[in-house]
């Protein structure tokens, strides 16, 4: 062992700051998801996105929320600075997005960034706005604003200074899709608010505030798998479960349209999957999977989202009690949908579908529908072409 190696030292506050931003920041989208986070948790009712060069380039998120006190925008860039959290007892009642204070300076600490935010103050009179300015983690400006209202970020050559991160990175056609997908899950999941999504001056994507979830999904999904989802809301020890289930006939041999939510936060949980493929035992083969949004809202006390960085894991006080809820909560909605009559599934037009019909029968594409299509993956390294903004 070298005599480097056996002493024990603080680390470099730029070297800390970019451990901290591989645990949060790994490519574009989880950028994207840490800064529309922040303005969903600032009560905006419309968010404005902008991707360059798949974001590598350029990351803008606009928002029209509250918005930061000019006092208090160099803290929010400062490690484990945050308003949403000030005691044990809100770490174990978490109702934000965000919590930790480490999204902003985890990105300003691989970047050139910079935050516009104007806060009108408790006597709603003339916002003021004010502009700090972070270069890969060093603050390089502290100015007066002009800002209306909310807060505007603005992320300029992501990992510019982490050479090694770059090569990580997917072709700029795919970092957009990826940041896309995460998009639509925070749509799905707040369909109050407004979003929309331009890829330079191109506007991909725009979700109306005030949607219901089924008219979003109309903008992501094939019109096919829209018109099979059965509406399903049901409570079982305290746990609420709802959302929407595609009939079984319009199965696909991907898991990647099978959308989970734990109070309003998207997530990956093993158990929540688990649940609805149960409910679809006996209907579908153990190669298909359905086309499921699932909403589970609980007690905040029997949830602990602190277990992941990115905070993309949960863990339940109750497994058992939440994998039950999620199961007769599904499976009501395939039961009540089927006509036991004439034994036929039922359309959201009350139709009865043709399980044999071959329109029926075809397995579509990825989460994207035609996005996906082999064609349009072998496009070159640039930005997304007009196909691309259809996603049926």
């Amino acid at each position: 062992m070298s005599e480097n190696m056996r002493h024990i030292r603080l680390l470099p506050p730029e070297l800390r700051n970019q451990i901290a931003a591989g645990e949060v920041v790994d490519r574009p989208a989880s950028v994207l998801k840490e800064l529309v986070e922040n303005s969903l948790d600032a009560g905006a009712t419309q968010i404005d996105v902008r991707l360059e060069n798949g974001g590598q380039s350029r990351i803008s998120v606009q928002d029209d929320g509250c918005g930061i006190a000019a006092d208090e925008l160099e803290l929010a860039v400062t490690r484990h600075a945050t308003s949403k959290i000030s005691s044990l007892d809100d770490l174990e009642h978490i109702h934000s997005y965000g919590f930790r204070g480490e999204a902003l300076p985890s990105i300003a600490s691989v970047s050139h960034f910079a935050i516009t935010s104007a806060h009108a103050g408790p006597q709603q009179g003339q916002a003021t706005a004010h502009r700090v300015e972070v270069e890969h983690g060093r603050l390089t400006a502290s100015v007066p604003a002009a800002l209306h209202k909310g807060t505007l970020v603005d992320v300029r050559d992501l990992f510019s200074n982490i050479p090694a991160r770059l090569k990580f990175l997917k072709s700029p056609s795919t970092e957009f899709k990826r940041a896309q997908d995460w998009l639509a899950r925070l749509a799905l999941a707040q369909t109050a608010v407004g979003l929309r999504l331009w890829a330079g001056e191109r506007e991909i994507v725009h979700f109306l505030p005030g949607q219901n979830l089924a008219a979003r999904l109309a903008l992501l999904w094939p019109r096919l798998i829209v018109d099979a989802l059965r509406p399903f809301d049901a409570t079982h020890h305290g746990i609420r479960a709802h959302g929407l289930a595609a009939l079984p006939n319009v199965s696909q041999p991907r898991g990647n349209r099978i959308l989970l939510y734990v109070n309003g936060r998207a997530v990956m949980d093993k158990r929540l999957l688990a649940a609805v493929r149960e409910a679809y035992k006996g209907r579908l083969t153990s190669r298909d999977y359905p086309q499921v949004v699932l909403f589970v809202e609980m007690d905040t006390a029997e949830v602990d989202v602190n277990v992941h960085p990115a905070k993309s894991e949960v863990r339940f006080r109750d497994e058992a009690a939440v994998f039950s809820a999620v199961l007769h909560a599904v499976q009501k909605a395939l039961i009540t949908s089927y006509d036991v009559a004439d034994g036929q599934w039922q359309n959201t037009t009350g139709k009865a579908v043709d399980t044999q019909d071959p329109v029926h029968r075809v397995r579509p594409q990825g989460f994207w529908g035609r996005l996906d299509a082999p064609r349009l993956m072998d496009i070159p390294d640039s930005q997304p072409t007009a196909q691309d903004s259809d996603w049926r």
